[in-house]
């Protein structure tokens, strides 16, 4: 009996540490023109303040984007141009009024703050007119070219992790718009601390562990 319970305990743990490796991985979803969710996966992501946004001058450049509801900072590189709907960014989509952040080139990296599980944008070419847009996360998770419009339809673009303790550390844009584009209203959630695959096998190993030795101290006490 022992023995065959000790190759249980050892199949559970080998199946579970299988499934974390498996199961570890960065996902994609096109959010299209709609107004953010409030959950992307199983994260509850909050947007970016925009106080601290619409405190920077129109038409400065910058490398840190502020107002992270996660600890740490949105770097971005090269340095970005800050505008506001109306004010140097002529549209964006589902009303959205607020700061963006707008490149003369083709590509840019946004590095992401510590411990990011799941992340939002929005980006919209320069010109009026039809381009693609892709986003790429550090892991190589993309999004794939999605065909966006110049004219009031900025397209969200989501990254969240699954499996195990996985972060979101990048992500590259890159657009066909040889003029440019923009990108902003960024949502984010930090990985929080629930046991991993690995973890839950250590539980059980141990549960399974304690009933085998009671079981076993039964069995002597009664013999």
């Amino acid at each position: 009996m022992r023995r065959k319970l000790l190759f249980f305990v050892l199949a559970v743990c080998m199946l579970l540490s299988f499934t974390q490796l498996a199961q570890a991985a960065i996902l994609f979803e096109d959010l299209g023109t709609a107004a953010p969710p409030a959950t992307v996966g199983i994260y509850t992501v909050t947007p970016f303040d925009q106080v601290p946004q619409t405190a920077i001058p129109n038409f400065t450049d910058v490398t840190t984007i502020p107002g992270s509801p996660i600890p740490g900072d949105l770097n971005v590189s090269p340095a970005l141009n800050k505008r506001t709907i109306g004010a140097g960014w002529a549209t964006w989509s589902h009303g959205y009024a607020g700061a963006v952040y707008a490149t003369g080139g083709q590509t840019i990296t946004m590095t992401l703050p510590p411990a990011t599980a799941a992340f939002y944008f929005y980006a919209e070419p320069n010109q009026f007119a039809d381009f693609t847009i892709n986003a790429t996360a550090d892991d190589g998770t993309t999004s794939g070219d999605i065909t966006v419009n110049g004219s009031a339809a900025a397209n969200g673009y989501a990254f969240y992790s699954v499996g195990g303790a996985s972060t979101i550390t990048s992500i590259t844009v890159t657009t066909s718009d040889p003029t440019g584009f923009a990108i902003g209203e960024f949502g984010a959630a930090e990985q929080f601390n629930v046991p991993t695959m690995n973890e839950w096998g250590m539980i059980i190993f141990m549960a399974l562990a304690g009933l085998g030795s009671i079981y076993y101290l039964r069995r002597r006490h009664s013999s």
